[in-house]
């Protein structure tokens, strides 16, 4: 994999990351 595919993949895991975390502390403060 090249350096653009690893940055693809790092960026999505860390997207996906702060939108669980976001889901997260709507759901708790609910």
């Amino acid at each position: 994999m090249n350096v653009f595919g690893w940055y693809l993949l790092c960026l999505s895991v860390l997207t996906s990351a702060s939108n669980f975390i976001f889901y997260g502390d709507a759901y708790f403060i609910q």
